[in-house]
Formats: C-alpha cells, structure tokens, sequence
C-alpha cells in the first residue's frame, strides 16, 4: 500500500467533485484521506484551500457574487 495520498488521489477526487461547494469540497477531501490513512496516526498537518471562481465576466461586469 502506498504511503501517501498521492495527486493522481487528489486529482480523482478533484473530477468527481466538480460541481461541490467550497465548504462540501474540503470536507470531503479531509474524509477521503482519513479514509485512506485508516487509522495510521497523522504524522504532518493537513491544509486545504478551495476558491470558487465565478470568472473574468462576472468581475468585469462588477457582479455581487456574494
């Protein structure tokens, strides 16, 4: 068994989540690799950071997105 996440990991995850809000992303993230850490104690932290980019257009435009 490998001993990291790996990106080809992160990278599946990442495709079948496209469409998931900020908050579902991270913490979907988070349970997928304390799934596959299956207990083993954590030996480093874990940092997440997810954005929503509404695009260019909508900046341009000045849009409120909030």
């Amino acid at each position: 068994r490998e001993n990291l996440f790996s990106e080809r990991r992160l990278e599946e995850f990442l495709a079948s989540a496209d469409k998931a809000s900020p908050d579902d992303l991270t913490s979907g993230l988070v349970s997928a690799v304390r799934r596959f850490a299956a207990g083993a104690a954590q030996s480093d932290d874990i940092t997440i950071l997810a954005l929503r980019y509404w695009g260019a257009e909508n900046h341009a435009r000045g849009k409120d997105i909030s």
